[in-house]
């Protein structure tokens, strides 16, 4: 079948042709005759074989049309063609720049490919000028791409990624990458290289070849002059010279150089070495029909038809046909070049290199262009390529004469068989390329025949290979005939036919052609996009019922984008058959004009709409419909098509506004009426009394009583924030008006959408006083620049906030108005609803916008007055509701004294109140007397104070009218601050700040509590005296963005600097204030130009030696008078300056300093950094901003120089650091130390945040002892991670959190949260052991900590009570963790009194992180073993299991020994010596002679401790690690410890003795496997003795790691693990992968995520990438690790697409886990990414795992499927019986059998399948059915044998 020879081709060798039948061959290779053997073959027989012989023999092999690399891929012999398959990553290929995108470089590449780099891709150099472009939030320079590459520009790129699915190469330009082959010390002059410009300098540039120590220079001379470089371009260039052994060399990128270097034989290019676009002499050789063959330096080579330079047609064709040895030199050139004039053969261009054979050496000037993996180099002779003038001379032809879809006439030149036809355009225009794909739209050879027969035929251009230096071109009928061709051709509101190709929920993808149903056809590639609103005229609720994949239907361009090939349609029947005007620009609007729109949103303002080529426009509230819509958003829905009526339309502006009423509103007699109707209802602005119908926890709903109107009973909302100007007087009369009040005095503020009412008293006066002068309510009109008015915040944005005055105005306060100092956020200084003072600084009245300011020092009120009046009036309306029994503020009440300072008052109305006392004395008795300084009903919360002197003032206060007296501050809310007369002792009430507009937090309050401040007495209200506070000149300071100011260089004083010197005296007043500096406007000079002299003075010229944390700029305020000096002056940028047309919009500003006369240092930018701020220094930096994103504080150390205080090195409290953003504000001036500085970033540490632990000094360096910040980034099950500037990370151990260990340690720490620790380790890639023990921070020597820190042996002891946390649980024992570096196992029989048989279970009860309470049994010095014992006797504790899980108490056997019993072990001993010791051998300790017997009676049982050898290396730590228990064991551990000196009694001398021989025997067999080399160690010292002698045995290092892991060292089994790596040989890689997987294993089951990918880092960097996957894949797999496993799974299918292996291990690892629909995605994928011919064994290997893990009905389906399409595929036979056999499907299996006899097969196979069926019907069937399948095996040979005596 022909698919089966496609995919799996058959070895065939080709007939071999005499010379005559070449001879006939040529005679009928005509241009008229191009597909045709012989006239005799071409008949009317188009059946059969004879066809398809024919069609093949003339070139053309039947494959689809629309896979456009399988055509491609056609193998020509000798000649190199650039394919995908043959594209792998590295590979060098020569390309030119065909477009530059934003992000992305398009780069033509030969045979006809494409490739992109990206932004990132182009050089380090770039990628490091983009980062610092994103780091800096005011970049100053444009790195755009368009101006460092130009369309047609040569390069050289590296393949990074190859994605032939998608037809996509990614490229990259980096030099370090591209010249990574080359060796610079072996560079010679005249050598091709790429390079990166690092600098531009005066006489040239510094470039960057991605070499380590060697410096390149390119002179400007020898450079292009006509392409400007800059920082970061990629350039093409030649080695002019060398030094220095290539650690200097020069270079050019001049095209006249690069294109006289040849390639020479003693440059010593090798095949690696060989760089695309080098220039070399090319020999031909032999020339094919494809192509030439040739010599170069020592290489071959091959040049394609492609790349050849064009020729005429009968030379060209002549030449084709010869296919011998080349024996001429001569090349005819193209016929329409003229030939040279005699005499000019010595005047060519000396610049230009000869591209014709010479006479002498037959060579040819080529260029290389890539070299394939196979070391096959392709060159190209087209000047073209390397020729910058005729490479632009061709592209510009292609953009003006022959564009992409210019329609033309061809003539056929060539055909290259089996892949595209060569032609030429006009009669002298440009060669091109046809495709067989493109040839025709079907798939007839006969049709592609006789098209060619024709010596012209018509096509269409639809690319420009630039590398190839021909046209791309197209003659498919569908394609000619296409209405749009490329996205720029489709024009917005266009009809177009579209065929749908997905559909989803979101839309519908389509792809545009021409034609309807069946007779449609595609134009190219061009696809869309049919969102779902546009599917029809309504929501269709179900669209795939309507719309299927190959639907063709008719739609109208909405958008389209033809850089980004973004094409939006509509299939809306209202706008596809619209015959209203099909609007694709604002200027074709005009008043009047009828059209169709959609609404794309629908709003309370009204809706927005857009028409074609989003043109959008706004429809009115008002003009949405003849009648008020109350409600748009749920009137008209997004999609919907509407009829509007434009209004007015600008053009310049874009600006559109359009009605929904097709008619202008008409005032009639119904409209007469309705607006007299109106006029009995409530209006906007009017003034109203309500009644109280209910309170909500937003305000209180009301209905208007006064006037009486048809609103009436119309419901409105009071919000809470509306009830006062004063927002906790407000949430008291929320609490005190009842159901039914009624309140006077509001403003209606809205009506719709939602009724609202305002009982601002600020806003009412003003309004009311309006009306009293016959004003009228305030409108639009009225509105004028500075004036002032009362307002209210009703909403915050980002950029401002937004105020309404009365009657329903609302206009915009920006940021920089908001107030007169620096706001970083505009949420922080006000709330919506706060009463504001605004005034209006612009109205338009075209637009009916106004914008306000709120700046204190700008809206001048009598602020004072107003909020003390204001307040007053506002107390005096509460105690109007207030009953004689409530609390009032200055009432003497009954309290009794509490111990906490808190009291209780002796009422039984106000019990249940939370009472606050203040005071300052102690008094002695319980019961006193207080008055009450505050009250808050809502939260009923009172405060109270007992000082005598307010309790018993009874003075009248009315005399200190108008005068002033000392306060001592009490209390301070939101409000004001309550305070009392320290003369007097009269309570006194001040306002929190002294304008409407201030900040009412606690960060802008004017007032403390335990504040003295001096008051001016205003008015006096029950007793209270009411006053302002005496405050300095000014009201606030003003701070402005940064973009004001930008420091650039110092500069001395010019003529517009009038007669400023430095060290002159100035005086100057503060216009504004900034963060980290004040403008100063000079007073003292004369103007100049009209203007005074503005100064700018830095926050570090305030004071000489400011206190930490404080803020020089609070000591000046806006409009202050300040004497300063001038010490210099400084260039800076304007608001006007922009980076590329006013650079020079900058202007000198005097420096000025109130804290010394120098002069400063000339420029910031003069002064190196490093030297001026040296890593140690003690500076005094200013809080300039802070970074959230770097979690960092901007700093300012002096004008011009900024430096970063981290987060964590802010403050030595973790608390402060943790709210640096709000503790550390602009201004502050913090005393810091420099920790690092590298020239160009300064890094700043607070004092005390980062210290040693010893001498308490500040240090610069995180190290061993040190105390710093650290920051949890994750908390795992045995500690936390941290981060820590300066060394990245460290990790606390879970005995490190604290000196007490409690239960469940974890839960009080957090993700974030930010820690004090030390540093208590020094890990490698800077890896720390931390600590947060206040003994180890704080050192303290005199407090022992309850759970010390075990770093030392000698510490632990016999019987010694300690507690830890149980690290995890297995086979050997439960493993608990005493320290950070100290472990203990516990036994089983150790572990409780129950019997505990099941680990399961162990894990169940002893959870990892669990606290418990163990005893030291024992500590082996040798190997630092430590065992340990929970049990109830060891540790005088409970049973750490409860009685509630009824389990089995262990039995206790009593030890009877026997005379009897020590024979048979002292046998059983001797038996063992004889015996060889293997791995599993155990090994007891020995006992000392030297002791004393008694002391030997108590011998302690080492089994639980010691293995019984060590396992086998199959990484499973935990298998055979604890030894089976012998029945002496056991009883000696059951039997309990006796007293030794009783025991010792009972020895007689007989047993002594022989206590001794066993013990001389036990030495004696020690000594014995010391000796022996099959012995396995059981301690460190032995192991290392035995590493020695085999340091190449990856085995028996795996053991020596066991060995320690027997004893829970991990850390020390990880060293191991470290010098085996370093320890074996290079050589041996099998090794070191045993090594790197026992790693793997060992972190897997030991260690944590991050240190598991840190060792697979190092695996993969060191072995086989695939091998260590799969090996960290069974290893994930077999502990249970599912999420793990799938995610190195899909890693692997990425990253190895093409390999079956790894496909095949995935799906067999889905279909073990049960997830077959996961499997059978995975096995579609690989169909996907696998090559053709491995698709049949990727079928039967899931066809079996179907059969044995899945569906056997759908595995047998997919065997027969491929059987039917591949019969004669023996394998798949044999692989599907078998099967079926091992399935016991016996019936199929004999089924198959049968069949596969049946075939027609050769005669070897046939007696193997013969031979299988009889033996399968012998063991599965019957004799009678064997029997018959050797008869039919009998009948097949007597039929092969006659048919061979036939023949």
């Amino acid at each position: 079948m022909p698919e089966a020879e496609e995919c799996f081709p058959r070895g065939r060798a080709p007939k071999l042709q005499s010379g005559v039948e070449r001879k006939k061959k040529l005679e009928f290779d005509q241009p008229d005759k191009l597909f045709r053997e012989a006239p005799k073959v071409i008949k009317e027989k188009p059946k059969g074989r004879k066809r398809k012989n024919e069609i093949e023999e003339a070139g053309w092999s039947k494959v689809e049309q629309n896979e456009i690399e399988d055509e491609e891929s056609f193998k020509l012999k000798g000649i190199d063609f650039l394919q995908y398959k043959k594209i792998y990553d590295g590979m060098l290929i020569l390309g030119c720049v065909k477009a530059v995108h934003e992000l992305e470089v398009v780069v033509s590449l030969p045979n006809c490919q494409t490739g992109y780099v990206k932004a990132h891709r182009i050089s380090s150099i770039y990628t490091e000028l983009l980062q610092s472009q994103l780091d800096n939030e005011n970049p100053n320079e444009d790195f755009s791409l368009d101006k460092m590459f130009q369309v047609g520009q040569l390069l050289v790129a590296s393949v990074c990624d190859v994605k032939p699915d998608r037809k996509s190469i990614q490229l990259t330009l980096d030099p370090k990458v591209v010249n990574l082959n080359l060796v610079f010390s072996k560079m010679k002059p005249g050598m091709m290289l790429s390079g990166a410009i690092i600098s531009v300098e005066d006489h040239g540039y510094t470039v960057d070849v991605g070499k380590k120590g060697v410096k390149a220079f390119m002179a400007t001379n020898v450079s292009d002059a006509n392409f400007k470089l800059s920082v970061g371009s990629v350039i093409r260039c030649t080695v002019l010279s060398v030094k220095s052994n290539g650690s200097i060399i020069t270079l050019s990128n001049d095209p006249k150089k690069l294109n006289k270097m040849l390639a020479k034989p003693e440059h010593g290019i090798t095949l690696d070495t060989i760089f695309p676009g080098t220039l070399v002499k090319f020999t031909p050789t032999k020339t094919l029909h494809e192509g030439t063959i040739g010599k170069f330096l020592d290489f071959e080579g091959s040049i394609s038809v492609l790349n050849s330079q064009m020729i005429s047609q009968q030379k060209f064709d002549d030449k084709a046909q010869q296919g011998d040895d080349m024996e001429t030199n001569e090349v005819a050139q193209p016929k329409h070049k003229k030939k040279k004039r005699k005499g000019t053969e010595n005047n060519r261009d000396e610049n230009q290199t000869n591209t014709s054979f010479s006479a002498d050496d037959k060579s040819i000037v080529a260029c290389i262009l890539y070299v394939t993996s196979g070391k096959h180099v392709a060159l190209t002779t087209n000047p073209k390529v390397w020729r910058d003038e005729q490479r632009n001379e061709f592209i510009d032809l292609h953009q003006e004469r022959y564009p992409v879809g210019h329609r033309c006439k061809v003539k056929v030149l060539k055909i290259i068989k089996g892949m595209c036809v060569l032609c030429q355009t006009d009669k002298n225009g440009p060669y091109g390329i046809i495709f067989q794909r493109n040839l025709s739209d079907q798939k007839s050879e006969a049709e592609l025949v006789n098209l060619l027969n024709n010596k012209t035929i018509k096509a269409r251009v639809i690319d420009n290979l630039q590398v190839d230096g021909v046209l791309e071109l197209s003659a498919r009928q569908s394609i000619l005939e296409a209405t749009f061709f490329r996205y720029q051709d489709i024009i917005p509101g266009a009809l177009v036919q579209a065929k749908i190709t997905e559909v989803n929920s979101k839309g519908f993808q389509v792809l545009l052609g021409s034609g309807e149903g069946k007779s449609f056809k595609s134009g190219g590639n061009l696809r869309g996009y049919v969102s779902r609103i546009h599917f029809s005229d309504i929501i269709l609720q179900k669209p795939e019922k309507r719309f299927n994949e190959g639907d063709v239907i008719t739609c109208r361009v909405l958008t389209v984008d033809g850089i980004r090939h973004h094409l939006h349609l509509t299939h809306k029947p209202t706008l596809v058959h619209t015959k209203l005007p099909v609007v694709t620009g604002y200027d074709q609007l005009h008043p009047g004009d009828i059209i169709h729109a959609f609404v794309i949103s629908a709003k309370q303002v009204g809706c927005v709409v857009k028409m074609f080529n989003n043109v959008t426009g706004l429809v009115p509230r008002r003009e949405l419909s003849a009648d008020d819509v109350e409600f748009p958003e749920k009137t008209f829905f997004v999609g919907q098509v509407m009829k509007c009526r434009v209004i007015s339309c600008e053009a310049d502006a874009q600006r559109l506004l359009l009605s929904f009423c097709l008619k202008p509103k008409q005032h009639n007699v119904k409209d007469a009426r309705k607006e007299k109707s109106d006029t009995g209802r409530i209006k906007v602005g009017e003034i109203v009394s309500v009644k109280v119908k209910d309170s909500v926890e937003s305000g209180l709903e009301v209905e208007i009583t006064e006037p009486v109107t048809t609103d009436n009973k119309k419901h409105f909302n009071l919000p809470t924030t509306h009830l006062s100007d004063f927002p906790t007087l407000a949430n008291e009369i929320h609490s005190t008006l009842k159901q039914g009040s009624v309140v006077q005095e509001c403003l209606v503020v809205s009506i719709k959408p939602k009724p609202v009412v305002s009982r601002k008293p600020l806003l009412v006066k003003y309004l009311r006083e309006r009306l009293m002068r016959d004003e009228g309510n305030l409108t639009f009109s009225d509105l004028e620049p500075n004036m002032t008015l009362p307002a209210f915040i009703r909403h915050i944005a980002d950029y401002g906030v937004f105020v309404e005055i009365g009657n329903g105005l609302v206009g915009l306060c920006p940021k920089s108005a908001m107030c007169d100092r620096f706001l970083p956020d505009t949420k922080d200084h006000y709330h919506v609803g706060q009463t504001v003072v605004a005034m209006v600084t612009n109205v338009d009245q075209e637009k009916r916008r106004f914008l306000v300011s709120l700046r204190p020092s700008e809206c001048t009120l009598d602020s004072d007055t107003s909020l003390i009046g204001n307040y007053l009036q506002e107390v005096e309306y509460i105690n109007n509701f207030k009953q004689e029994k409530d609390l009032r503020i200055g009432q003497v009440v009954p309290i009794t004294l509490k111990a906490d300072n808190t009291c209780t008052i002796d009422n039984n109305l106000f019990s249940a109140f939370e009472c606050m006392l203040v005071t300052e004395q102690k008094e002695n008795c319980d019961e006193t007397s207080a008055v009450v300084i505050h009250v808050n009903m809502t939260s009923q919360e009172v405060i109270v104070t007992n000082i005598s002197r307010i309790v018993e003032c009874r003075k009248s206060p009315d005399e200190f009218v108008g005068s002033s007296l000392h306060c001592h501050v009490l209390h301070v809310n939101d409000d004001v601050a309550v305070g009392y007369s320290t003369t007097s002792g009269h309570l006194v009430c001040l306002p929190t700040k002294v304008h409407w507009n201030e900040n009412s937090e606690p960060e802008g309050r004017l007032f403390k509590a335990k504040q003295k401040v001096q008051v001016s007495v205003h008015e006096i209200k029950d007793g209270i005296i009411f006053g302002s506070a005496k405050l300095q000149a000014g009201v606030g300071r003003r701070v402005r963005q940064d973009s004001e100011l930008s420091d650039i260089s110092m500069i001395e004083f010019s003529n517009g600097m009038g007669s400023l010197e430095v060290g002159m005296e100035i005086e100057g007043r503060v216009k504004s204030i900034r963060a980290t500096c004040a403008l100063v406007v000079i007073t003292s000079l004369p103007l100049v130009k009209g203007r005074p002299l503005v100064g700018r003075l830095h926050a570090s010229e305030i004071e000489k030696d400011p206190q930490d944390n404080s803020n020089p700029l609070s000591s000046i305020h806006v409009g202050e008078t300040v004497k300063c000096h001038v010490i210099g002056c400084r260039d800076v940028r304007t608001h006007e300056f922009l980076v590329i047309t006013r650079r020079n919009a900058t202007r000198g500003v005097p420096e000025l300093s109130m804290a010394r006369k120098e002069a400063m240092t000339s420029s910031t930018s003069d002064v190196n950094l490093t030297e001026m701020f040296p890593v140690g220094r003690e500076v005094v930096a200013y809080v300039k901003h802070f970074e959230k994103r770097r979690h960092c504080i901007r700093m300012e150390i002096i004008p011009g120089v900024q430096a970063n205080l981290p987060r964590l090195l802010a403050s030595e409290q973790p608390q402060t650091a943790a709210k640096a953003e709000s503790k550390f504000r602009h201004g502050r001036a913090l005393h810091c130390a420099v920790v690092r500085n590298d020239g160009k970033n300064i890094t700043l540490a607070r004092k005390g945040a980062l210290v040693d632990r010893e001498t308490k000094k500040d240090i610069q360096d995180i190290r061993m002892g040190s105390i710093t910040n650290g920051e949890v980034r994750q908390i795992v099950s045995d500690g936390l991670l941290l981060h820590t500037e300066l060394r990245t990370q460290g990790k606390v151990s879970i005995t490190d959190l604290s000196d007490e260990y409690v239960e469940e340690p974890l839960k009080n720490f957090e993700v974030g949260q930010i820690v004090r620790c030390t540093v208590v380790g020094d890990g490698a890639r800077d890896h720390l052991s931390l600590s947060l023990r206040k003994s180890a921070i704080h050192d303290m020597t005199s407090e022992s900590p309850i759970d010390p820190d075990l770093d030392d042996l000698k510490s632990l002891k016999p019987k010694s009570l300690l507690r830890g946390y149980v690290k995890s649980s297995s086979k050997a024992g439960i493993f608990v963790t005493l320290s950070r570096l100290r472990h203990g196992r516990v036994t089983f029989n150790r572990a409780s009194k129950y019997f505990l048989s099941n680990v399961d279970k162990v894990n169940e009860i002893f959870t990892p992180g669990k606290l418990v309470h163990c005893s030291v049994v024992s500590v082996s010095p040798h190997d630092g073993r430590v065992e340990l014992s929970m049990l109830g006797a060891d540790t005088g504790r409970d049973d750490v299991i409860p009685e509630s899980l009824n389990l089995p108490l262990r039995e206790v056997k009593k030890r009877k020994s026997s005379k009897g019993e020590d024979e048979i072990k002292t046998k059983k001993r001797k038996k063992e010596k004889k015996t060889p010791v293997t791995t599993k051998t155990r090994v007891e300790d020995l006992i000392t002679k030297s002791a004393p017997v008694e002391h030997k009676v108590k011998i302690e049982n080492t089994d639980d401790i010691q293995p019984q050898g060590v396992p086998d290396p199959g990484f499973v730590w935990d298998d055979d690690v604890t030894p089976k228990q012998e029945s002496r064991d056991s009883d000696a551990d059951d039997s309990g410890i006796e007293d030794g000196s009783k025991a010792a009694i009972k020895l007689t001398k007989k047993k002594i003795k022989e206590e001794k021989e066993l013990e001389e025997s036990e030495t004696r067999r020690k000594e014995e496997e010391l000796l022996d080399q099959s012995h396995a160690p059981n301690s460190a010292t032995e192991w290392e003795r035995l590493m020695v002698s085999n340091p190449q045995n990856s085995m028996l290092w795996v053991r020596y790691m066991a060995f320690h892991l027997h004893a829970t060292e991990v850390d020390k089994a990880r060293a191991v693990a470290a010098k085996a790596l370093k320890t074996i040989s290079f050589r041996e890689e099998q090794e070191k992968l045993n090594v790197w997987v026992a790693l793997l294993n060992l972190e897997n089951l030991y260690g944590s995520d991050v240190t598991v990918d840190e060792t697979l880092e190092g695996a993969m960097q060191h072995n086989d990438q695939l091998k260590v996957l799969q090996h960290l894949v069974d290893i994930y797999t077999k502990s249970g690790k599912v999420e793990k496993a799938d995610e190195v799974y899909v890693k692997m299918s990425k990253k190895f697409r093409r390999n079956k292996e790894v496909w095949t291990s995935y799906v067999r690892y889905l279909m073990e886990g049960g997830r077959h629909e996961e499997a059978q995605d995975a096995f579609k994928r690989s169909l996907k990414a696998l090559d053709k011919k491995q698709h049949l064994e990727m079928i039967s290997k899931f066809a079996q795992l179907e059969y044995v893990l899945g569906d056997a009905e759908r595995g047998r389906t997919m065997f027969e499927n491929a059987l039917s399409a591949f019969p004669k595929r023996t394998d798949i036979w044999s692989i599907y019986i078998d099967t079926l056999v091992k399935a016991k499907r016996i019936d199929d299996a004999r089924s198959a059998f049968s069949r596969v006899t049946a075939l027609t097969m050769s005669s070897k196979k046939m007696k193997s399948f013969f031979k299988r069926f009889v033996d399968f019907e012998t063991r599965y069937g019957t004799e009678s059915a064997a029997a018959l399948v050797r008869q039919r095996a009998l009948d097949y040979i007597n039929s092969e044998m006659s048919r061979v005596m036939d023949d």
